[in-house]
């Protein structure tokens, strides 16, 4: 998995109000979270954040953060935990980071890439992928940055499973190994809509009246 270096400062106020304040400065406000240790709210430049992001592989990151804090620097390594992000404008609001050691193992989320073109998806099945994301357990250095599905011999009415990736060695996937991660359907029949039977004696009614051509027999 890549690791990004982000600089931080130690925040000295917390609260909604400090918060609105840092994110009005340009400051994404943050805390770092881990085992043994006090949680350290922090914030980090919000262009910066967000560009080192985009630029690399997304949350799916390893994060080296520089701390400024208490006149001195200190490094620690972690992962991305949660990324809160404003419900109307979507953009990231505030960011939990988790601090990891390179000789304990951790479990995380890391994407699914589909590989590859389908025989069935030519033919006109329908593939569908249910799952966008699997956790897996590794050391931090282990962790790959995707798990790639390969579709290439899929026919309709095929799937993968968990149990039929291959992720690389060291990596373990949690998931129950029957769930299925995509599957390729058969392309569903066009709905052909039938007009209901009409009753005889409405049939009668929408028919036009016919006028009688000559003259009526005489009895």
């Amino acid at each position: 998995m890549k690791q990004i270096t982000i600089e931080a400062e130690k925040r000295d106020s917390c609260g909604k109000g400090h918060a609105r304040q840092s994110r009005r400065a340009g400051y994404l406000p943050g805390v770092l979270y881990g085992k043994g240790l006090e949680p350290l709210p922090l914030r980090i430049e919000s262009r910066a954040f967000l560009q080192a992001l985009h630029t690399e592989a997304g949350s799916h990151v390893l994060v080296n953060l520089k701390i400024q804090a208490n006149g001195g620097s200190h490094d620690e390594l972690c992962i991305i935990k949660e990324m809160q992000k404003d419900v109307f404008q979507r953009h990231v609001i505030h960011v939990d980071f988790h601090h990891i050691s390179l000789k304990e193992k951790i479990r995380t989320n890391v994407p699914v890439h589909i590989r590859g073109e389908a025989p069935g998806v030519k033919a006109g099945g329908v593939l569908e992928q249910h799952y966008w994301e699997l956790e897996v357990e590794a050391l931090p250095l282990d962790l790959p940055e995707a798990l790639d599905v390969d579709i290439s011999s899929l026919e309709i009415g095929d799937h993968i499973s968990v149990k039929d990736l291959a992720p690389p060695e060291g990596t373990a996937i949690i998931e129950e190994p029957d769930e299925i991660v995509v599957a390729l359907h058969a392309p569903q029949a066009e709905k052909v809509e039938v007009p209901a039977e009409i009753a005889p004696e409405e049939a009668a009614a929408g028919e036009p009246e016919v006028i009688a051509k000559g003259k009526e027999e005489e009895e």
